[in-house]
């Protein structure tokens, strides 16, 4: 076996909240008994308090460690197994009436949600930086000039340095979006999720 990731708990509900994150960024993950030696390199081992003292490991994240937020439990999951020199939150907004919001880290879609207002987004934005490492650049669609720039504004006013802001050209994104069905989510998401990827112009400049 080579996965980096193992599982070790008899607790179901622990396991399915481990299972559901695990697959839902896509990686793979060995099951084991607590107590039980691995056979291969694991980079983390998921349990829980009650068994962590059976485990022979110092790369222990336990359950109730994990925040109820799934995409904020993906991100303390990612930054105990993921170690790159470019660990990276890219967050992609597409502004409107309807606001797509699509976030990646460490080159793993952790969220996709479409919020309603700049209060909800600025909020989500806030959560998500404030548990990522590394760099962590959010970048906002211009296809409502107005409502993006808003939206900048208020961020850079709320995080500064610990941000970087881009304005991105949302033009050809709608052609993108309808002719790539690899990406998942309503139009909103989908618009975000290439924004996200898309590099633009610092705000401020």
């Amino acid at each position: 076996m080579t996965e980096e990731i193992a599982i070790a708990t008899l607790d179901g509900k622990a396991y399915y909240t481990f299972t559901r994150i695990l697959k839902s960024l896509g990686i793979s993950f060995a099951s084991l008994v607590p107590g039980e030696k691995t056979r291969f390199n694991t980079k983390l081992i998921l349990t829980t308090r009650r068994e962590k003292p059976e485990i022979d490991s110092n790369n222990i994240l336990c359950v109730e460690e994990l925040d109820h937020d799934l995409s904020i439990a993906k991100e303390k999951i990612l930054n105990v197994s993921y170690l790159t020199e470019k660990e990276q939150l890219a967050i992609g907004v597409d502004p409107g009436k309807r606001i797509g919001l699509v976030a990646y880290y460490k080159n793993k879609r952790i969220e996709s949600l479409v919020l309603s207002s700049i209060g909800e987004t600025v909020n989500r934005i806030s959560a998500l930086v404030k548990n990522a490492s590394g760099a962590k650049i959010i970048r906002i669609g211009e296809g409502s000039p107005l409502l993006s720039s808003q939206l900048a504004s208020i961020l850079k006013s709320e995080l500064g340095e610990q941000i970087v802001v881009e304005l991105v050209d949302e033009r050809g994104t709608s052609t993108l979006t309808n002719s790539n069905p690899e990406i998942d989510g309503t139009r909103d998401e989908k618009s975000a999720s290439l924004i996200a990827t898309r590099q633009g112009r610092k705000y401020p400049p």
